[in-house]
């Protein structure tokens, strides 16, 4: 008979500043299911406060939550993570945890490595370093560059180390998984795919924001900072040509000191005219169902950003509702529109090449057979078998 085995579901990175529930939820959503088809494994959840308030607990989830305080900022210094993980730690002792998933491994695999955990962990590693190119964007990017990849390999090399991890999960790549095994002499790199969730689309929306059906859209979707290299896509923007009226579209949180900025950079440049091209701001955190009604009212999804190499769930969203997707020509983004031929690539540090590439993606044919391909790999359900079958 089986040992009956206690697990743990851990994310502390819940925020209103992202979409960071999906994955979460879906779980929550199904675990009841899932225990009935495992009959030896109890599940449990552990997030930070800021879940209490974004994610739905039924009758059935909500015996199995807990919380810890505010632990979702996304810059803490070693210590702090250190005192993170002992408390995750002290939790799977004080429940008796056999088995931990952790929903980001990145933030804290020196941490784990010090905490020296009982159970077994496992965890999904978003940012993979063989997946981080050197950059020749002047020489204090290139050192600072240099200096993040190296961390960045100490980091994966603990994480392979530390005894008690047995699976890391890689989003989106298949290449990258024998790539890491073989780098670090190992078989805990598995492949897990990115999942895309349907959400049904509210067809009031198009009342309460429309948008004109006769221009080329672009949509830059998410939090709206640097991070997303929007600053180049504007200039970008401003230089390329289209057949017809353009317009840019920008959601997702900001404050208002980048807003100013947005605002003052799009006036300087001369033809966003407001009529043939037209960038239009929505800078606050929108619902799942705006979201998608964003997304079915655009041609192209942007995510051409910088210093960024793993997988992005915009690119799935693109896919499900059959989108263009313009993506940096680095990283794992990069490999993928190219093999999948769902979009172009552009170099995300030469306004030129991202002009270049919005202007030849206005002529791109989607393959509708591979976006169908791509979301039928990257379902809720594969995702969610690949990720508990521990």
């Amino acid at each position: 008979m089986t040992d009956h085995r206690n697990i743990l579901i851990c994310e502390l990175n819940i925020d209103i500043t992202g979409h960071y529930v999906g994955h979460s939820q879906y779980i929550l959503d199904h675990i009841q299911e899932i225990e009935q088809q495992q009959e030896n494994k109890t599940y449990y959840f552990l997030f930070n406060r800021k879940g209490r308030d974004l994610l739905k607990f039924n009758e059935f989830t909500a015996s199995r939550v807990s919380f810890l305080d505010e632990l979702s900022a996304r810059k803490k210094r070693l210590v702090e993570r250190n005192a993170i993980a002992r408390k995750i730690r002290n939790f799977c002792i004080s429940k008796d945890i056999d088995d931990i998933i952790l929903m980001e491994l990145d933030k804290n695999q020196i941490s784990l490595y010090l905490a020296n955990f009982d159970c077994r962990l496992s965890g999904i590693l978003f940012r993979p370093s063989h997946r981080l190119a050197p950059t020749d964007e002047g020489l204090k990017n290139a050192i600072f560059n240099t200096l993040v990849r190296t961390k960045k390999k100490f980091a994966d090399a603990l994480l392979v180390k530390n005894k008690a991890v047995s699976n890391i999960f890689l989003f989106n790549d298949r290449e990258g998984v024998d790539t890491m095994n073989k780098l670090y002499k190992t078989s805990k790199f598995r492949y897990l795919p990115d999942p895309i969730y349907p959400i049904d689309i509210n067809e009031s929306l198009s009342n309460k924001i429309p948008f004109s059906k006769s221009t080329f859209k672009l949509l830059i979707f998410g939090a709206l900072d640097e991070r997303k290299n929007i600053t180049n896509v504007l200039k970008a923007f401003n230089e390329a040509t289209f057949d017809t009226d353009a317009e840019l579209l920008l959601v997702g949180h900001s404050n208002e000191q980048y807003q100013d900025y947005l605002k003052n950079l799009i006036s300087s440049l001369p033809s966003i005219d407001n009529k043939h091209k037209r960038v239009y701001i929505r800078p606050e955190f929108v619902s799942d169902q705006e979201m998608d009604y964003y997304f079915s009212v655009t041609d192209v999804v942007i995510i051409v950003y910088k210093d960024f190499f793993g997988s992005s769930g915009l690119m799935g969203r693109a896919t499900l509702h059959k989108k263009k997707v313009l993506g940096a020509d680095t990283g794992l983004i990069g490999h993928l529109l190219t093999k999948h031929r769902i979009g172009l690539t552009a170099d995300p540090y030469s306004v030129k090449s991202i002009a270049a590439s919005m202007r030849a993606i206005y002529n791109f044919e989607l393959d509708a057979e591979q976006c169908d391909m791509f979301n039928k790999q990257h379902s809720p359900d594969a995702f969610l078998k690949q990720l508990i079958a521990i």
